[in-house]
């Protein structure tokens, strides 16, 4: 809006006659719509920074989820190392009291005359070797038992008991067979540090896809529409019998429309301009761009061979810690048979010795025997539980990228196989908002034709569910659930590919003839009406 102060004179024939000054109120408002067509252009392009804060929070959720998986695969790895300290001081103490009980024996031996003092002294060194087994033992015992206190964040203060007494049984424990192939699948769908990577590898898609858009010349249009209103003041005409009229805002505001009865002629605005402008700005050799697209696309190159590289380090770790379950499995097998044949073999050595057919020292070495068969039985025990602690950790997250979208769609199954359809209906609406959104932006940059579909899928499950749809059909729905499943475990194995120069500038072209050609529809639309309402001249 504007008000400008004109000064005419009172007669154009006589300059002695004086001047006026006469006022001129206008409101334009200016509506302008500007849009790209070519850089700069697109929904995918303008959401980068959205998609890159989603990115973002998705990899920090990974990293929280790495850092937990190696907090509890250490605990679990203290527990078993504390479980191996216990059972080994209680091997250690059996085997303190078995050599107690022959010197006990052999005391007896030697005060009747049947052994000489050497053999007593021989035992009662072993014996007190085996007791600097025990005290050794027990402060191992003490020194786990603190580690895992530490881990597991407890205080020390004011702390009477210290040790830990596990209450596993390793002896109890049953070899159970391994799935290689299931194994290293599993881990590399619930592996958080491959999942920081891919997510790494998402976000540099989206800057490649930006750094690719920006390679292009820059086309803008800009549409201008603004609609006018006016008060002029006038003099008064006393030969013509016109008074003075003095404009304001007011009469303006009242000028910006036609009066009601010329509205179905002239239309409802009494005065507006419409202007269409396209600018093109192109630098021809456009270096710096082209350098930032091609580094970026390098960086994916190397992002993508590090998440090779550590796909196949996983693997292997896991191949490693299958064959390393399956060697203590068949190493618990030999040792406890060693250990069935070394409690035998003492037994008849110290049976000899009652009947006086072998010495101390062939008693002495079937207890170290024994006491070895015990530490490799133990040894290969704790060595497989060891092994275990790697899938332990890694079922955590099993069930890939979407695993929460599964466990919703399974309970909305449930809920529906109840007759709960409102809970159905909440479910599969969770399923989509909790499991799918979080991933959203990834899917968008790798994956774009695959998004649409998965929505669909997701829209037909809340629509199924809705209960004001009638009578839930239990069938169709657990079909739809599957053909959903289905395709997330395709999004799952889906990557995504760089985009070239070429593919985005072909892109952009269709995008600016599809705004192009909204701008001319607007266009005609506009020019179709000034004619209808009677005001073709105003086409200029």
């Amino acid at each position: 809006a504007s008000r400008t102060l004109l000064v005419q004179p009172l007669n154009v024939f006589n300059a002695a006659s004086g001047t006026t000054n006469l006022g001129s109120y206008v409101v334009a408002p200016t509506l302008t719509l500007t849009h790209p067509l070519l850089r700069n252009a697109g929904l995918r392009v303008n959401r980068a920074d959205i998609d890159r804060a989603k990115l973002a929070t998705t990899r920090a959720e990974a990293g929280e989820q790495l850092s937990a998986q190696q907090i509890v695969r250490d605990l679990i790895l203290a527990y078993w190392d504390l479980l191996f300290a216990s059972r080994d001081l209680d091997n250690k103490r059996r085997s303190a009291t078995t050599t107690a009980e022959q010197h006990r024996r052999t005391q007896a031996e030697v005060s009747a005359g049947r052994k000489s003092q050497l053999d007593l002294d021989t035992i009662y060194q072993s014996l007190v070797a085996r007791e600097n087994d025990v005290v050794l033992a027990e402060n191992v015992l003490l020194d786990r038992s603190i580690t895992l206190r530490t881990l597991m964040g407890q205080d020390f203060t004011d702390r009477q008991v210290l040790g830990i007494i596990p209450q596993t049984d390793p002896q109890a424990l049953a070899i159970s067979p391994v799935d290689l192939n299931a194994k290293v699948k599993q881990a590399l769908q619930a592996h958080p540090q491959l999942r920081q990577l891919e997510i790494g590898l998402a976000s540099q898609r989206i800057d490649e896809l930006v750094a690719a858009n920006k390679r292009l010349p820059q086309l803008d249009s800009r549409l201008t529409f603004s609609p006018q209103g006016r008060a002029i003041d006038s003099r008064a005409d006393a030969a013509a019998g016109k008074p003075a009229i003095t404009g304001n805002w007011g009469t303006a505001f009242q000028n910006f429309f036609n009066k009601r009865e010329d509205i179905d002629d002239k239309g409802l605005l009494a005065d507006y301009n419409v202007r269409l402008d396209l600018t093109l700005s192109w630098d021809i050799q456009n270096r710096a761009p082209k350098a930032t697209h091609e580094r970026i696309v390098l960086e994916m190159r190397r992002a993508e061979a590090q998440l090779r590289r550590n796909r196949q380090n996983i693997a292997a770790a896991v191949i490693r810690a299958v064959n390393a379950q399956r060697t203590a499995g068949a190493r618990m097998t030999i040792s406890a048979e060693s250990v069935r044949l070394a409690e035998s073999n003492l037994r008849a050595e110290e049976a000899r010795s009652r009947v006086g057919r072998s010495t101390s020292y062939d008693v002495l070495f079937r207890q170290d025997e024994l006491a070895i068969a015990n530490f490799n039985a133990l040894s290969a025990q704790i060595d497989y539980l060891r092994a275990t602690a790697p899938f332990a950790t890694e079922g955590q997250g099993a069930g890939g990228r979407f695993a929460q979208a599964r466990a919703l769609l399974s309970e909305m199954i449930a809920a529906a196989a109840a007759g709960d359809t409102a809970n159905a209906h909440r479910l599969a609406i969770a399923a989509y908002l909790e499991g799918i959104e979080p991933h959203e932006a990834g899917l968008r940059t790798q994956m774009p034709e695959l998004l649409p579909r998965i929505e669909g899928a997701f829209m037909t499950l809340r629509q199924l569910t809705e209960p004001t749809a009638g009578t839930l059909n239990r069938a169709e729905l657990e079909r739809r659930v599957q053909a959903a499943t289905a395709l997330l475990a395709q999004a799952e194995q889906g990557h995504g590919k760089a985009t070239s120069p070429v593919a985005a500038f072909i892109a952009a072209l269709i995008i600016a003839l599809r705004e192009g050609l909204e701008v001319a529809l607007l266009i005609a639309a506009l020019l179709a009406f000034l004619r209808k309402s009677g005001q073709g001249q105003l086409a200029r």
